[in-house]
Order: structure tokens, then C-alpha cells, then sequence
């Protein structure tokens, strides 16, 4: 079911954020090698060249704990991500979000500055600006909606750290507590075509809409960064060429 999310009538957004996938651990390795300097035995006594020996490896020992920060501050493997590239790594070195406002929305003259709704969305991406994964696409669930005619949506987060811009996007996603073995959406289609929500940018952050059951808010609500399990099962899209 198709919904603007600037004109679908909200009673209230709720601002209940689920952070999936940005668990990371940190796994850095490195090896150095050093060549060893000659010493001249006729400028240098005994003494002297056991100083250099231990300056040598100190100097090593240096070198190492460089190797090790610099692969530390780099991009860092993580767990699965709700995302069509399987394991990835969080995207430290990408450009900010962008957050982009859904093609209908824009025809009617909704932008970032002068809706609520997309203001509160703003807020989020860029307290977390690279959020997604290096050369993948990426679904997170943000919040409830609630609509005038008492149905609701749960409100996801498409990113894109594709290369390039993508369309007409096909996924098939699930959504559920994994310990509990209560799902929301298992392998649920849907569909966010060029019409209704335009063209996602790369580094760009895309809010859609999916209906859920009031039965289900429970099990959204119970959800937390450990227990929430995204998935997207199978997924089709066209590439824009550039």
C-alpha cells in the first residue's frame, strides 16, 4: 500500500529508533619488517651498539602499534547486514547521508526544511551519517506511524552506498525478534517504484513505509539492537548509468 509520508495524516510519529546492524567488531592485524642498520665497529664501542639494538626495537615495536591504529581507524568488519551484500563493513570513510525526500512529496512541494515529519528524519540521519555499508543497500526500521483511517506503517530507512544511483527497487524483507522467533514481515514484498519514490541516490537515506498489524506493534516495540533481526531475502532494482 502506497503512502506519502508527508500527506498520509499523521496523529503522531513516534521517535523509536532501532539500530540495527551497527554492532562492529574491531579486527586489526599488521606485520612490519625493518631492515638492520650496519654499524661502523670503528666509531663505535661495545656499549654503543647495544644502545643501537635497543633503539632498533623500540623503533619496531613503534611501527607496529602505527600499523595496528591505522587499519583500526579504517573500515572495520562487521556482523550481517540487512543488506544485499551479505557481511560487510560499516561505511566510516563514506561521505554524510543524504536524506531524500520521496517523489511525490517533492511534486508537491515538500521539502526538508518545511515538513515536520521529514525535519524529525533529518535529525536522525545526521546523528548517524554513515549509517549503511560500503557498495550495498541497506534497510532500517526507524519508527510507527499512525494514519487517520487507524491503520499503521512501520517507517523503514532505505540507504544506498551503492556506486551508483538506483530505481524501481523490488525487495523482499523480514522483520522479527531473533530470539524470540517472532516476525513482523517474512520475505514481504515491496515495491519502491520510480513514480511514487523516485530515484535513490548513492549516499543517499530514502524513508518508505510498510503496513503492519496492531498485533504486531507489540513485537516492533519489543525490538532492541541485539534481538532485531533485518533481512532482506531477495531484491531486484535497475541501475541508472551515469
Amino acid at each position: 500500500m502506497k503512502k506519502s509520508l508527508a500527506t498520509m495524516g499523521l496523529l503522531f510519529l513516534l521517535l523509536f529508533l532501532v539500530a540495527c546492524g551497527d554492532a562492529a567488531e574491531e579486527d586489526a592485524s599488521s606485520a612490519e619488517s625493518v631492515e638492520e642498520e650496519e654499524v661502523d665497529e670503528a666509531e663505535s664501542d661495545e656499549s654503543d651498539a647495544d644502545s643501537e639494538d635497543d633503539a632498533s626495537e623500540e623503533d619496531v615495536s613503534e611501527d607496529v602499534e602505527e600499523a595496528s591504529a591505522d587499519q583500526i581507524d579504517s573500515d572495520q568488519p562487521s556482523d550481517e547486514s540487512p543488506g544485499i551484500g551479505g557481511t560487510t563493513q560499516k561505511s566510516v570513510n563514506a561521505p554524510d547521508l543524504t536524506l531524500q525526500v520521496q517523489n511525490v512529496d517533492a511534486e508537491a512541494g515538500v521539502t526538508v526544511e518545511n515538513n515536520e515529519i521529514y525535519r524529525q528524519l533529518n535529525q536522525s540521519v545526521r546523528a548517524e551519517p554513515k549509517a549503511g555499508y560500503p557498495n550495498d543497500f541497506t534497510i532500517y526500521p526507524h519508527d510507527i506511524v499512525y494514519h487517520q483511517d487507524g491503520s499503521s506503517s512501520v517507517l523503514f530507512l532505505a540507504v544506498n552506498r551503492l556506486d551508483t544511483p538506483v530505481k524501481n527497487i523490488y525487495l523482499e524483507i523480514s522483520l522479527g525478534n531473533r530470539e524470540t522467533g517472532e516476525y513482523i514481515y517474512e520475505s514481504a514484498e515491496v515495491m519502491l517504484d520510480e513514480e511514487q519514490v523516485g530515484t535513490i541516490e548513492t549516499d543517499s537515506a530514502m524513508p518508505f513505509l510498510v503496513d503492519i498489524s496492531p498485533e504486531d506493534e507489540e513485537i516492533f516495540f519489543g525490538l532492541t539492537e541485539t534481538t532485531a533481526d533485518v533481512q532482506i531475502n531477495d531484491y531486484d532494482f535497475e541501475i541508472i548509468e551515469e
